[in-house]
C-alpha cells in the first residue's frame, strides 16, 4: 500500500509539473498581458480567508498588497504575500507618481503579476519562483525513477508453501501478480 500512495504522490506531481511549473520556464516577456499606467497608491490589505469553524478550522488571515493604476480610469492589481520581499519597494512614498509596468499572465487579470518594473526598473522578475520549481521538478525526477526502478524490480524470493491458507490472497497481491506477469511478456 505504502508503493501505491507513491505511485499516485508521482502522478500527481508529474501533471503539476506538466501542466503548471514547465509552461512558466519558457515563458517570454511577449507571452504577457502589459499593463502599464502611473502608480497612485499602494496600500496593505488584510484579507480574511473565511472558513467554517464546524470542522476546527481557524480563519487564516492573509495580507495583500494593492496597487492602484491610474491612467484615464482607476484599476486596481493585487500582489499576494509570496511576494512580500518586494513590497517595501511598492510602498515607498516616492514610488507614487512613478511609472508602473506590470505584466500579467494571460487568464489572471488582476492577480499577481509575474513581472513588475517601476521606472524601468525590474522590483521583481519570473525568477522568483525558479528555485521552488526547480526544487519541485529534481524531486519529480527523483521519485519518479525510484517508482520505476522499484515496479520492474524482479523479485528474486519465491515463496514454496505448501500450506494454502498460509498464502496471502489479496486484490493487491492480485494485481502485482498480473503486472509482473505482463512485464515478463513484454521485456522478453
Amino acid at each position: 500500500m505504502k508503493d501505491f500512495k507513491l505511485y499516485i504522490l508521482n502522478a500527481v506531481l508529474i501533471f503539476i509539473v506538466g501542466y503548471h511549473i514547465l509552461p512558466d520556464f519558457s515563458l517570454k516577456k511577449s507571452d504577457f498581458n502589459k499593463v502599464s499606467g502611473i502608480l497612485s497608491s499602494a496600500k496593505i490589505e488584510n484579507k480574511d480567508d473565511g472558513r467554517s469553524r464546524d470542522y476546527g478550522f481557524k480563519n487564516a488571515a492573509r495580507k495583500r498588497l494593492i496597487l492602484n493604476l491610474s491612467d484615464r480610469q482607476l484599476h486596481e492589481y493585487y500582489v499576494s504575500d509570496i511576494y512580500k520581499n518586494h513590497w517595501e519597494t511598492l510602498l515607498n512614498p516616492n514610488a507614487i507618481g512613478q511609472d508602473l509596468v506590470l505584466y500579467l499572465g494571460v487568464g489572471e487579470q488582476q492577480e499577481d503579476p509575474f513581472r513588475i518594473e517601476l521606472n524601468n526598473a525590474v522590483v521583481y522578475d519570473t525568477d522568483v519562483r525558479f528555485y521552488r520549481n526547480l526544487l519541485i521538478m529534481l524531486f519529480t525526477l527523483a521519485l519518479t525513477i525510484r517508482n520505476l526502478f522499484f515496479y520492474f524490480k524482479t523479485e528474486n524470493d519465491v515463496d514454496f508453501t505448501t500450506d494454502l491458507k498460509a498464502e496471502h490472497h489479496s486484490f493487491a497481491t492480485f494485481l502485482k501478480r498480473k503486472a509482473i506477469g505482463l512485464r515478463d511478456y513484454f521485456l522478453k
